[in-house]
């Protein structure tokens, strides 16, 4: 987990030459919609603002993308859902 005083990045990880930025939203139960749609527009572009915020402050030269993962019910493996490039960041 990563902050900054605006913006907290769930997951920050790296694979090959990608740093992959995770946002995790979980939710009790899918009554209300699944967990993944409380990911707000203003929470995508405050993602896409710490993304190029923690590539400019590590010197990042990979690519980078941002992610979501989003926990519907009890939080077990066959209840979660894995989004890559969930938001398109500018890079």
């Amino acid at each position: 987990n990563w902050k900054t005083y605006w913006c907290e990045i769930d997951i920050v990880a790296t694979h090959k030459k990608t740093v992959h930025i995770v946002e995790v939203k979980h939710r009790k139960s899918g009554r209300h919609g699944a967990a993944l749609e409380y990911i707000t527009d203003t929470k995508k572009q405050q993602l896409c603002l710490a993304a190029q915020h923690w590539v400019t402050e590590n010197g990042w030269r990979g690519d980078c993308q941002i992610d979501a993962i989003g926990i519907t019910g009890a939080i077990e493996l066959n209840n979660l859902r894995y989004v890559p490039r969930a938001i398109e960041v500018d890079q």
